[in-house]
């Protein structure tokens, strides 16, 4: 992760309201790897958030493309930083991932999420089961929301239809139901 994009992240909650806190020297030496920030509504902790970066790998098609395999890294990555500060799941975890990598999309993740290619047409094929069924199977229920950074472009939600946290978290980003994508 780029500090321009936990900076891009930092921004974008404070202008949610909330007041992101990085952990001190203290706490890392305690916890070990944590999440990039706690975050804080009204002096209450309200949520941990984690910041991803994708950025390109030169990937020419000799290879198995390294996207989904990405993808899915961060999302194991993540769900351990957020089980050393929140194993209990007591209030939100929410994955920001941000993308540099022209050819990817909030569709990729959604494929890695639910194992299925998605075509333009409405179809569904199940191509990427190896990956929602694979190593992040329970490790993908351990985050509440995912939300995605393309370029400029406004930022992508994609929740987790199984969190308790999902009006909450709809609150806390003044979030509009029919512009999030659900995890089911």
């Amino acid at each position: 992760m780029s500090k321009d994009d936990e900076i891009r992240v930092r921004n974008f909650l404070q202008r949610s309201g909330l007041i992101p806190i990085r952990y001190n020297k203290k706490e890392l030496r305690t916890l070990g790897k944590t999440p990039d920030f706690k975050v804080e509504s009204e002096g209450k902790e309200v949520l941990f958030c984690e910041v991803k970066s994708i950025v390109g790998d030169d990937f020419e098609g000799v290879r198995d493309d390294p996207t989904y395999n990405n993808i899915q890294n961060k999302i194991h990555e993540a769900a351990k930083q957020f089980q050393s500060v929140n194993s209990s799941h007591i209030v939100p975890n929410v994955l920001a991932i941000v993308n540099h990598e022209h050819g990817i999309d909030i569709i990729d993740l959604y494929s890695v999420l639910t194992g299925y290619f998605y075509t333009d047409k409405g179809g569904e094929y199940p191509l990427f089961m190896k990956y929602s069924q694979g190593r992040i199977l329970n490790e993908k229920q351990e985050i509440d929301l995912y939300i995605w950074f393309q370029e400029d472009k406004n930022p992508y939600y994609c929740f987790n239809t199984d969190s308790m946290f999902s009006l909450m978290l709809y609150g806390l980003f003044n979030i509009q139901p029919d512009k999030a994508e659900l995890l089911e």
